[in-house]
């Protein structure tokens, strides 16, 4: 018994102790009329020099809603503005999905009876600072069957610490917020015409029976009519939308591609992220001019890269062996090898759009994500250079030839070696080209 009594006193010792720590992450709940908010994070304090998360919470009576960045047909988005000593800067709100909201014959965009509103805070260098007191300025209209704009002022002191904890459960609700997902890799954009937008999502197995509302929410207000759903069809793989715009004079129409999917008798709101330049937008064609410019440069620049000099030195002996063949023998063998490298390319390209179109979040490189292959690289390249130091000879390199026919076998083999030891290797320029090309559709990338 008396051991019990200790083991509960020791627990809620440690609770006690704990809680001012959590206090510390939560400001307590203020009221702005109709609604109810606090600033939270997850730290425990602030490091200097590094960002900081922190969220708005808020809070609305059942009814109650209020906006989203694009509030729709009426409204106003939720603004907040930060201020502490040694702020530098914060990022734009991460606005989780939004619920539609119909109103009689107009559209809403927003959130029902709560939200949280993240951002991200920078901090300068914070030395001889002991605490911090960070306020928020926020401005936000409630609705109902009238709406009400409401404002406060609330703040939140955190220490300055050298290394922060984290309040493992507001660690994991700002890590599960329902932020809409990018959709690079999986989704193509082609304008009809100067109003008309087709969106193509590649969804294997998609079931139209199964969704429940889908719609085209643009970030800007006033770019089309929200209350009519894009004309959708499935074509193999893919969904192909149809997009009508009112406004045609418009930047950029990026926007959300939102739908209600029943998942296991479950309604469940998804959001992809659409990038949509304008249709009078030219830069798209001197974006692929540019990368195809630079995917050469670092092609050239690849060949002095260390990673391709074993396969460099293998076609050297293999070419020094043909010396005193034909020119036209030394022809086919470097039109062998140019074909094996293009080939290897090729289908390492198409099997990398073959798993990303099935769901694969992979990039170029995938293969090196396996042990195996790296370990088969490594015993490669350890038996490339004990070859080329004379340790042992295999002839005089890989693609040497005897005959005809084994001389193009050479050939090629020495191009899809190449591939497979060069292909990891990024030069400069390279990088940046196969970024390009890998949030391209599968045609251009």
């Amino acid at each position: 018994m008396i051991q019990r009594l200790i083991s509960r006193g020791l627990v809620l010792a440690w609770l006690l102790g704990a809680t001012p720590w959590v206090q510390a992450a939560e400001s307590v709940w203020v009221s702005s009329g109709m609604a109810k908010a606090r600033i939270i994070t997850p730290a425990s304090g602030i490091v200097s020099g590094e960002a900081l998360d922190v969220g708005v919470e808020l809070e609305l009576p059942e009814g109650w809603h209020t906006y989203w960045r694009n509030p729709g047909d009426s409204g106003e988005p939720v603004s907040l503005t930060w201020s502490g000593q040694g702020l530098k800067s914060s990022s734009k709100i991460r606005w989780p999905i939004p619920d539609r909201i119909p109103y009689g014959p107009l559209v809403n965009l927003g959130y029902k009876e709560s939200v949280l509103l993240t951002q991200r805070l920078a901090f300068e260098n914070l030395v001889g600072v002991d605490a911090i007191e960070l306020t928020v300025s926020g401005r936000w209209l409630v609705c109902e069957a009238v709406c009400i704009p409401e404002t406060k002022v609330m703040t939140l002191t955190l220490p300055v610490v050298e290394q922060a904890a984290v309040n493992p459960e507001l660690k994991v609700r700002f890590d599960q917020l329902p932020l809409p997902q990018r959709a690079a890799g999986i989704s193509e954009t082609r304008w009809l015409s100067q109003t008309d937008l087709e969106i193509r999502l590649n969804f294997p197995g998609i079931d139209l029976s199964r969704l429940d509302g889908l719609y085209f929410l643009p970030f800007e207000e006033g770019v089309l009519d929200l209350t009519v759903a894009p004309t959708a069809v499935v074509e193999a793989d893919q969904i192909v939308l149809g997009v009508g715009f009112e406004d045609a004079s418009r930047a950029r129409y990026d926007g959300l591609l939102w739908f209600q999917e029943w998942v296991n008798g479950e309604r469940v709101t998804v959001a992809f992220m659409i990038e949509v330049p304008s249709p009078n937008d030219n830069s798209g064609g001197l974006a692929f001019l540019q990368a195809i410019l630079m995917a050469l440069l670092g092609g050239m620049i690849l060949n002095l890269m260390p990673c391709v000099f074993p396969v460099l030195s293998i076609k050297v002996l293999g070419l020094m062996a043909e010396a005193g063949g034909s020119q036209q023998a030394q022809r086919q063998q470097g039109w062998w090898y140019t074909f094996g490298v293009i080939a290897s390319f090729v289908l390492i390209a198409l099997v990398l759009m073959v798993l990303r179109a099935v769901g694969e979040q992979i990039g170029w490189g995938f293969q090196l994500q396996s042990p195996v292959v790296v370990a088969l690289l490594a015993i490669l390249f350890l038996l490339l250079g004990l070859n080329l130091s004379g340790f042992y000879t295999i002839g005089s390199g890989i693609s040497v030839n005897v005959g005809p026919e084994k001389g193009r076998l050479g050939a090629l083999s020495s191009g899809v070696l190449a591939v497979v030891i060069a292909a990891p290797c990024t030069a400069p320029f390279m990088g940046a080209a196969l970024g390009y090309a890998l949030v391209q559709p599968p045609l251009i990338g």
